[in-house]
């Protein structure tokens, strides 16, 4: 599925990145405005995207992605963004003047590229090296020097530019805006509570008072379900310890036992020699 993550008024706490990446796997990637042009970078963990947001100044538009592979090849080069430009390439890391995040599949996608390519008036060379469909879109868009083709393609995209951000479908139709952040979905929200859950509890402590928002269940809070699931964990952890004195405990019993069922089988042979 992707998701991608932009700040309107905020930037994304470490809890959330690691949710929305746990949700989607297959790489992130980032990219900020410039005065000069686009940075961009991929390949990236969510610990790494987390200190690279931390360096920008407020005032800089970013955007952050997490790739589910779907078409394409779990690869840092096919994580997002793509560069916008005819020779679009699989660089992880770069500036150049616009970059194209998406969120979603476009099914026919091959198709629109051989319709184009096919054309006897084509003469651009075809970007070497693998492809996906956002790969696919983002040479579509250079090709056509235009985002227009954007409003007529399924799915959910931003593009970067030196200026800002643009973002897709118009009107930010199926987006969600929590908080000061615009995200392209919210199904990662749900990984929240094991993200807290698998921390060592000092980090724990020091991101549990930022988790906000309502869980997966009718009036519970996320907090809610964290505490439940680390109540959970902890009464699992108290069984499996007793469990295991219990053992220690049988150990020398069971251990006396055979040695007592030895000395009676050796009498036994004894008595009837």
């Amino acid at each position: 599925m992707c998701v991608i993550i932009t700040g309107i008024k905020r930037k994304p706490t470490l809890v959330e990145l690691l949710a929305a990446e746990d949700q989607n796997p297959d790489g992130g990637g980032m990219a900020w405005s410039t005065p000069k042009g686009v940075e961009f970078v991929k390949g990236l963990t969510a610990e790494e995207i987390h200190e690279t947001l931390l360096g920008l100044d407020d005032s800089t538009r970013w955007v952050v992605h997490f790739r589910y592979a779907t078409i394409g090849d779990p690869q840092a080069g096919l994580c997002h963004p793509f560069p916008i430009q005819k020779d679009t390439n699989l660089n992880t890391e770069g500036r150049v003047g616009r970059v194209l995040f998406h969120n979603g599949t476009v099914p026919d996608w091959k198709k629109r590229l051989k319709d184009i390519t096919l054309d006897p008036t084509f003469e651009v060379e075809i970007p070497a090296g693998d492809w996906s469909d956002s790969r696919g879109v983002a040479w579509l868009l250079a090709l056509n020097d235009s985002t227009r083709p954007l409003n007529f393609i399924e799915g959910k995209f931003v593009v970067v530019n030196r200026r800002g951000i643009l973002v897709f479908p118009k009107g930010r139709v199926g987006w969600v805006e929590e908080q000061g952040i615009l995200y392209s979905n919210t199904y990662w929200r749900g990984r929240i509570p094991a993200v807290i859950a698998r921390m060592e509890p000092e980090r724990r402590q020091q991101n549990l008072p930022l988790v906000t928002g309502r869980g997966s269940g009718t009036g519970r809070s996320l907090v809610d379900e964290v505490m439940e699931m680390l109540a959970e964990e902890d009464a699992t952890a108290d069984i499996e310890a007793a469990e295991a004195e219990a053992m220690d405990l049988a150990a020398p019993k069971k251990k006396a036992k055979k040695k007592n069922a030895r000395k009676r089988k050796a009498r036994k042979l004894r008595q009837a020699k």
